[in-house]
């Protein structure tokens, strides 16, 4: 009686690494602009909950918008000492949404681009990178740490996929070995 082993599995070559090293950049990518959106539609709801596989600069944008506009709980503005504060018109809070969902869109733009050429990857990179910037210059390093750590993964993550694909241009092509017929 044969045994099944169900965890084995043929080892990877190393093109077949580096291929799934680039689709996992491009997974990374893909979840940083689903999460970001969840946050922007959050927060152009009045939520100041947040998730961290996201980019900063449209939550941000998003929850100025709320925070101007006067969506946020009383709680919110008390927390923050704002006091009483003159509140921008509500329908000012679409433009500030429709921002932030294009800096969004950009990165799924940038995503599906990314499919075939490496360009748009690199794009995504240094998009993120400014985001990165951005959020340490808004927010500096306190309070930030998870933030930080997120970050990081993410620009790790998107240059192991640009060197990744670099690194499969220069393969050699795979030998492809038939057996004869007999």
């Amino acid at each position: 009686m044969a045994k099944w082993n169900i965890g084995a599995r043929t080892p990877l070559s190393p093109r077949e690494k580096l291929i799934n090293r680039y689709r996992n950049a491009r997974s990374t990518l893909l979840g940083v602009m689903l999460f970001s959106a969840i946050n922007v539609v959050m927060a152009a709801f009045g939520s100041d909950t947040y998730f961290l596989f996201s980019a900063t600069i449209p939550y941000f944008i998003a929850m100025l918008g709320a925070i101007l506009c006067g969506r946020m709980s009383d709680e919110f503005y008390a927390y923050l000492e704002l006091g009483e504060m003159d509140f921008l018109p509500g329908w000012l809070m679409i433009g500030f949404a429709v921002i932030a969902l294009v800096l969004v869109a950009a990165y799924f733009v940038l995503w599906l681009l990314s499919k075939h050429r490496v360009g748009w990857l690199i794009a995504a990179l240094v998009f993120f990178a400014l985001d990165t910037v951005l959020m340490f210059v808004l927010f500096g390093f306190v309070g930030m740490i998870l933030d930080i750590v997120f970050h990081i993964w993410v620009l790790v993550s998107l240059i192991l996929g640009v060197v990744a694909y670099k690194q499969l241009q220069n393969m050699p092509p795979e030998e492809v070995y038939v057996q004869p017929q007999v």
